[in-house]
């Protein structure tokens, strides 16, 4: 892997007491990169106060609040970490997932336009058609990523991928499967991963 750049990135602070602490940048925060943002109030012991990834494919962020300004005084550290070789997308849109589960047999999810729809089909029944009722996205960082996917057939189905590598036309990786049931999260298996680019 390439090393990441560590940098800040331009723009000002706006604090309105009592309500909010906002960071707005010159420009939209890049494609693969971490933002993080820390705080404290006597230039000794900081405090994290989160992060914010912006996967490959979109253009980013041009402001982030902080916190909500009730310290009396307070100093702020927003260092930009960059990940030239970042794996992890923004957006599911337009993209093939192809998970493997259980030995020999997968589940390929065909995301619509939008990202949160689309069709899906099994090497169980490849004959079943499988709608894609519903998705929620989280890239955690450069390599990492959540979905949970529900369908018109299949309870919700979550799968945690680990995004290890690519080629000209995919991300590759590997994931664990969850399946909810009964309000429960049970695991189902872990396999492989490819994610069109």
């Amino acid at each position: 892997r390439k090393l990441p750049i560590c940098s800040g990135i331009a723009g000002h602070l706006n604090v309105t007491r009592n309500v909010a602490t906002n960071y707005a940048f010159s420009a939209p925060q890049p494609a693969g990169s971490v933002l993080q943002g820390f705080r404290n109030s006597d230039l000794q012991s900081w405090s994290k106060l989160g992060e914010v990834y912006q996967g490959t494919g979109q253009t980013g962020y041009d402001d982030i609040t902080m916190d909500n300004a009730t310290l009396p005084r307070a100093f702020y550290h927003i260092p930009l970490v960059t990940y030239p070789d970042a794996l992890a997308p923004a957006s599911l849109a337009n993209k093939t997932l192809v998970m493997g589960l259980f030995v020999g047999d997968t589940i390929t999810f065909n995301f619509d336009a939008t990202g949160t729809g689309g069709t899906a089909q099994t090497t169980i029944d490849p004959l079943q058609p499988i709608n894609i009722t519903g998705v929620g996205y989280s890239a955690s960082g450069p390599y990492r990523a959540t979905w949970t996917i529900k369908t018109d057939i299949y309870n919700e189905f979550r799968f945690s991928g680990i995004l290890e590598s690519e080629d000209a036309t995919h991300v590759i990786g590997s994931n664990t499967s969850e399946q909810k049931n009964s309000g429960f999260w049970y695991q189902l298996s872990s396999g492989s991963l490819h994610l069109t680019k």
